[in-house]
């Protein structure tokens, strides 16, 4: 007869914060002697999304406990247990991902699971008391270098004209083909990087913190100055955050495709300077970018994320955009 499995929490409401100790114990009992027993608790998370291939279902141990090993004794016995709740994990209802916690107490023989217990707990972002005992972090300082811009546009060349020569004098199809479309893709992107070096030097983004509580204000700059007279018609930032999904399959393999969803979108228009502007005079642009109090914060469980993203450009008028992308974290 398999032993009887029950697990109990110290908190009877089954909710926690972000962080927060996880306590109870777990309650077994037999009738008769089970040799090599062995018991266990676990914390575990569940994700259920809409990825690029359709529905996915991921079921993780975030952590794993033995409580006891050994024979099990036909008498009831209590084992208590502690875990902390992760500090980026919570209970999510989102557009294309939910995300579902619980505890599961499993007695085991010969590795074998026979009998088990569950009980489903809800994890809460945390409370302003986290903003004590959180270090202060320091500012991000992102300067702009356009070193080796030239040798990867030359390797990027190479790699289109061997792509080209295969498929022509080799008529090897899809092996020239690869090797081309790399390199044009090169190509493409780095005669637009030589562009904007023309026109832009000395590009630096400050960002006063890559942490911020929903609700607070996130200080951002950008400085720079032209090496030509230019025309800057816009300079912005955006504040982007998005659901996003990846397929088990296409993980294994190591692609980075995925589904996104997104939730929340801003934009911050900074006085563009009028007319052109003349090089060697540094130019400093500084916004406050709010985050909103009822946004979802970061997440990261496997294959299903919540992303944050500032994005910075400044549009010049007869050239490329510059812009440059940085992820933050926001709880």
């Amino acid at each position: 007869m398999a032993p009887t499995v029950k697990l109990i929490l110290d908190d009877a409401g089954c909710s926690y914060s972000s962080g927060q100790e996880i306590t109870g114990r777990v309650q077994i009992g037999t009738a008769e002697c089970v040799p090599k027993a062995e018991l266990t608790i676990s914390l575990v998370w569940k994700g259920v999304g809409e990825g690029p291939n359709g529905s996915v279902s991921v079921v993780q141990d975030w952590e794993t406990k033995i409580l006891t090993t050994g024979d099990c004794e036909p008498v009831a016995s209590v084992h208590p247990f502690k875990f902390q709740a992760p500090v980026r994990g919570r209970t999510y209802r989102g557009k294309i991902i939910d995300i579902g916690w619980y505890l599961r107490a499993e007695a085991r023989v010969a590795g074998k699971t026979i009998n088990y217990d569950e009980t489903v707990i809800q994890l809460t972002p945390p409370g302003h008391r986290e903003d004590q005992t959180r270090p202060h972090p320091e500012p991000v300082i992102l300067r702009e270098s356009y070193r080796g811009m030239t040798g990867c546009l030359l390797i990027s060349l190479a790699f289109l004209i061997g792509g080209i020569a295969i498929v022509w004098w080799f008529d090897a199809g899809i092996l020239g083909v690869i090797p081309g479309g790399f390199g044009m893709f090169g190509t493409l992107l780095g005669i637009r990087g030589l562009l904007v070096k023309r026109k832009l030097s000395d590009v630096v983004v400050w960002i006063a913190s890559k942490e911020v509580r929903a609700g607070n204000e996130l200080p951002v700059s950008l400085k720079f100055q032209t090496r030509k007279p230019v025309e800057i018609q816009r300079i912005s930032v955006l504040l982007r955050c998005w659901e996003q999904v990846g397929s088990t399959e296409l993980r294994s393999r190591g692609t980075g495709r995925f589904k996104k969803h997104t939730l929340f979108e801003q934009e911050w228009v900074l006085p563009a300077p009028q007319g052109q502007v003349q090089p060697g005079f540094p130019l400093t642009f500084a916004e406050k970018v709010k985050v909103p109090p009822d946004v979802p914060g970061s997440l990261e469980l496997g294959i299903m994320r919540i992303m944050w993203q500032l994005e910075f450009r400044i549009a010049m008028a007869r050239n490329p955009d510059w812009w440059d992308e940085q992820r933050i974290t926001v709880f």
